[in-house]
């Protein structure tokens, strides 16, 4: 199947105002992109003013009310971001994860009803967390939670509909994400918050081998995907380079304070399977021509930066 170049023109963002959404409508003006994004009343705020950027107020629970709202905008390619549950405290909120299906019929429904040519949906590596090689996107998912088991059903879902809509679609795979900007208290924030406040971070063995990606990397795979990427393929993203989850947090304390000490072991592990993230790149670096950036001791020095600077704001 051949790439199919788009001038993408014009996008629908779902999941703006979060840490991805922000970052890559950030990047889509500098490149004069028009912009839909969808917020809720109470994220308006959250948005930058600029004359390409038109907030779309509304949820995405609510179909019939979302399609009046997108009634005369025109839009090439939708990126939906939005998720209802990441944080680690409601993964397994079977409720709450479920929502996210409805979300996904509804925006795969706006995308026939506004003849897209492209949806670009984003994935986790996580739907894949016992894959012992390389995720290529191919593979039985083997999914760790339910947050993951329905990313799993969603892409499913969106496949499906693409399909029968004839919208081109995309799944990207994403390993865990970094960068200025995220505060969320996930692995990376936590061990650099902890180490910058001169406490001792807590771990367990950290023994998974994990891809980390940069989330500047991120945005670069995104939209060149939604430009070039092959109709229906599933796109693995990450620096292609997977490393035990122990080292990255030795080279963010070394890059704060070499004389801390880490609590490796400190913390066992929930189950006896060890999750892990090896990414396989090849597929979007030979389609798309997507190429990694940043080295993770690149990209954590200027998250560190970022994340000293707003500890001094907080004080």
């Amino acid at each position: 199947m051949e790439s199919v170049g788009l001038s993408m023109e014009s996008v629908f963002v779902t999941g703006a105002t979060g840490f991805i959404g922000k970052a890559l409508i950030e990047q889509l003006l500098k490149e004069n992109k028009k912009i839909y994004a969808l917020v809720l009343p109470e994220e308006q705020e959250k948005l930058p003013q600029n004359k390409n950027l038109i907030p779309v107020v509304g949820n995405l629970m609510e179909e019939e009310v979302l399609l009046e709202e997108l009634a005369g905008c025109s839009f090439d390619t939708i990126y939906h971001l939005a998720w209802a549950g990441v944080s680690t405290t409601v993964k397994n909120d079977m409720e709450l994860q479920l929502k996210n299906i409805s979300m996904a019929f509804h925006v795969m429904k706006i995308a026939y009803e506004h003849q897209c040519k492209r949806v670009v949906c984003t994935g986790s590596i996580s739907e894949y967390a016992y894959e012992q090689e390389e995720v290529n996107g191919q593979q039985l998912p083997t999914p760790c939670d339910v947050y993951s088991a329905t990313k799993a059903s969603v892409h499913i879902y969106c496949e499906y509909l693409a399909r029968l809509y004839g919208v081109g679609f995309n799944w990207i795979l994403i390993p865990s994400i970094y960068g200025p900007g995220r505060l969320d208290n996930n692995l990376i924030t936590y061990c650099i918050r902890s180490l910058l406040r001169g406490e001792k971070p807590s771990f367990t063995k950290l023994e998974q081998m994990w891809d980390y990606i940069y989330i500047d990397d991120l945005i670069q795979a995104l939209i060149l995907v939604g430009e070039h990427g092959k109709e229906n393929t599933v796109y693995p993203v990450g620096t292609g380079e997977a490393r035990r989850m122990s080292e990255y947090v030795t080279i963010i304390r070394n890059s704060i304070n070499p004389n801390a000490e880490l609590g490796i072991g400190e913390i066992p592990y929930k189950t006896d399977r060890i999750d892990n993230a090896i990414v396989d790149i090849s597929k979007i670096k030979q389609d798309v021509g997507y190429v990694p950036r940043y080295t993770f001791e690149e990209g954590i020095q200027k998250t560190i930066d970022f994340m000293r600077e707003t500890e001094k704001k907080d004080v």
